[in-house]
């Protein structure tokens, strides 16, 4: 009879683990599919991040190459406007 007693007892402490063990397996494989899903919305979002910096520096490129050609053209358009205001100051002076 106590045979009977522990034996039982050990087959419900057996089945209790058994279940355990299934239910944790469940929420281990429930757990590794959410990561996936959020591993998968992150780099959707580090995707259109990285697009959208590439886009921007390409556009900080633009607008240093065209700052640079600017300044680099001042000098010559400054040396063209003085040379125009003393043409213009000897023909006003030639006039009178």
């Amino acid at each position: 009879m106590t045979e009977d007693v522990t034996q039982s007892i050990l087959l419900g402490i057996r089945q209790d683990l058994q279940s355990n063990a299934r239910q944790a397996e469940a929420e281990l494989r429930a757990v590794r599919d959410e990561l996936r899903l959020l591993r998968a919305d992150s780099n959707q979002r580090f995707e259109v991040i990285e697009h959208t910096l590439k886009d921007m520096s390409e556009q900080l490129l633009f607008h240093s190459r065209a700052l640079r050609s600017l300044l680099e053209t001042r000098p010559h358009t400054e040396d063209r406007l003085t040379a125009i205001e003393a043409r213009l100051t000897r023909l006003e002076g030639s006039g009178r």
